[in-house]
């Protein structure tokens, strides 16, 4: 990773939660911080957290990946935030979304992404 990146995971599954989290410092990121569903993710973005890329599970309890996405959308503080979906299906890309990995990912890979679609690099 080319600066100190930080990232949101959004994830329900505690265990992925953290592992991704620990994998993203492990890669160097300054901040890796984690939300249990996407209503957290926005109380983290809202709040002040604003990270250089979210990394999104879709399918969740409470409130899933594409209902945070459309919240995500509708505030301009946030909208622009980049975002990969990390799921079990395939994503569109579509908005805010600059990929879709299938799990389990490839750590590599996920590293070029974040490093190419970084907010802070645009």
């Amino acid at each position: 990773m080319d600066h100190p990146h930080s990232i949101l995971v959004i994830d329900d599954d505690e265990d992925s939660r953290d592992a991704m989290t620990e994998c993203m410092r492990i890669q160097g990121a300054a901040d890796a911080r984690g939300a249990s569903d996407g209503a957290d993710g926005m109380l983290q973005l809202l709040t002040g957290f604003l990270p250089c890329m979210i990394l999104l599970d879709m399918r969740m309890g409470g409130v899933d990946g594409t209902e945070f996405l459309r919240r995500k959308a509708l505030d301009a503080t946030v909208c622009l935030i980049p975002v990969i979906v990390i799921s079990g299906t395939v994503w569109p890309i579509l908005g805010a979304v600059v990929a879709s990995l299938l799990k389990p990912i490839d750590v590599s890979e996920l590293a070029a992404l974040i490093t190419q679609y970084c907010s802070a690099a645009t």
